[in-house]
């Protein structure tokens, strides 16, 4: 099927917001074990699993749209340099994935691809339950303070 130049431009940019996000989030993860911060890698390595799937999925979709993808294109990555600002750019980054998301699935209805803006719809509901996931260990930072949440994650890194 030959797809909407202009809707596989989009979905290009997504692979990159994407990639981005692996790279954020390794980075993240990687701060973490290096705290030794081990009650939250776990969390990480789920989002990173997560944002994989997403990129295979998009890059799946261009090609079956007889798209080329756009190689090793990233966005720039916020670094966090201590926890709640590391919270504070992902949550970011998921905001605007969300709001680039709904974007790209009205593009998709409005050419006529139901099928990428139900692809899309299923990426878009993982991006609001990791902003729920950040938006929670927030909360969570609020009630118990910054130190008392560290405090609880720290477990031995294996």
């Amino acid at each position: 099927m030959i797809g909407n130049q202009k809707l596989i431009d989009t979905l290009n940019a997504l692979i990159a917001r994407e990639r981005t996000g692996i790279d954020q989030y390794r980075i993240h993860r990687a701060k973490f074990v290096n705290w030794q911060f081990a009650g939250q890698i776990f969390y990480f390595d789920e989002r990173i699993a997560d944002e994989q799937r997403h990129q295979d999925m998009l890059e799946d979709r261009v090609l079956f749209l007889r798209g080329t993808i756009t190689p090793g294109v990233i966005n720039q990555v916020s670094v966090g340099v201590d926890v709640p600002e590391i919270f504070r750019f992902d949550q970011v980054a998921e905001i605007d994935a969300i709001a680039a998301y709904n974007e790209a699935i009205a593009l998709a209805i409005s050419v006529g691809d139901e099928d990428t803006a139900r692809l899309l719809r299923g990426i878009l509901s993982d991006e609001t339950d990791h902003l729920n996931d950040i938006e929670a260990r927030q909360d969570q930072m609020s009630m118990v303070g910054d130190q008392g949440w560290l405090a609880i994650n720290i477990r031995e890194c294996v």
